[in-house]
């Protein structure tokens, strides 16, 4: 039962673990865009305004922020299915969509209050959530501790007209001679791909700590169990039990339990992580699962030959 537990924990971390990361992975999936970029003027197709000195709290008193990439639609914007943080519907302008992590992060939902001291007034204003948009971490950068998200404002002609900003586009193809004919003005490009890649590199890097701590749980399994039954199959053998039955009933001690607890587990994690909402990792479950056996199954022929020496 507590080898059954500490399996549990194992494989539920990288459900708890990789799910962030997963999720984001599957926000750059579901988008047809390769780049992103930053540009000083509009090109009028899959931008929005990117404010770098607007900031949201969730309260009036200012205290608790909301991490991330503050943008905002403007009114004479074509947005098409490249664009990765497309609405339902047009934000009127004091509404705000948040992107799904940071809304979960801050217990928000729609029809949940946020507000913001607006730079050009000067006085606390209170936006409305209208939508809560699909995970996302960041947009402008990699966020890899995955604490940001995104919220995306309303058109307001005062941040416009009176507001330091730049634009944040999204394409297909190498934008760069699309910017150098409209004199748009690049600042940052940024390609997908290396995005992806790196996030998958911290799954990995998971992937590879769930499979030792399983290797390792169930090493210690196999040893604490010879250790503490070893007496009771020397006296199974001084009772005159023959050596291929205490061999039998050993492979069956060992073996049959350890099967049941990894099973038993592994099971239970998918569970809890599909009622959680969380990305279900087959994947690694499947090489952990195979790790674990294989190492049970050789630790157990081990003992189990060592039954000889009781």
């Amino acid at each position: 039962m507590s080898y059954a537990l500490l399996l549990f924990l194992a494989i539920g971390c990288i459900f708890t673990q990789s799910d962030r990361v997963y999720k984001q992975i599957e926000f750059y999936d579901g988008n047809e865009y390769q780049y992103t970029y930053r540009i000083s003027s509009s090109v009028k197709e899959n931008d929005y305004l990117y404010g770098e000195s607007i900031y949201f709290y969730t309260d009036t008193n200012l205290s608790v922020s909301l991490l991330g990439d503050c943008v905002m639609s403007l009114d004479d914007t074509k947005y098409t299915e490249d664009t990765p943080l497309v609405l339902s519907n047009t934000l009127e302008k004091r509404e705000i969509a948040l992107s799904y992590n940071l809304a979960k992060q801050h217990n928000l939902r729609v029809g949940s209050k946020v507000y913001s001291k607006h730079n050009i007034r000067n006085v606390v204003e209170e936006y409305t959530v209208a939508e809560i948009l699909p995970v996302c971490y960041g947009i402008t950068f990699v966020d890899y501790e995955i604490n940001r998200g995104v919220m995306l404002i309303g058109y307001d002609s005062d941040y416009v007209e009176y507001t330091d900003y730049t634009y944040i586009a999204f394409s297909k193809e190498d934008p760069t001679s699309l910017i150098q004919n409209s004199g748009a003005g690049l600042i940052a490009l940024d390609a997908k791909a290396p995005v992806r890649d790196s996030l998958f590199e911290s799954v990995v890097i998971w992937q590879a700590i769930i499979t030792v701590l399983v290797l390792g749980l169930t090493l210690l399994y196999t040893m604490l169990h010879w250790k503490n039954q070893r007496t009771y199959y020397s006296r199974l053998y001084l009772n005159g039990t023959g050596s291929r039955k205490i061999k039998k009933q050993i492979f069956a001690d060992l073996l049959l339990p350890g099967v049941i607890s990894q099973l038993l587990a592994t099971v239970i994690c998918i569970l809890m992580a599909s009622i959680a909402n969380m990305y279900v990792s087959y994947k690694t479950t499947l090489i952990s699962m195979v790790v674990g056996f294989v190492v049970l199954l050789c630790s157990t022929i081990i003992i189990t030959m060592r039954g000889r020496a009781v």
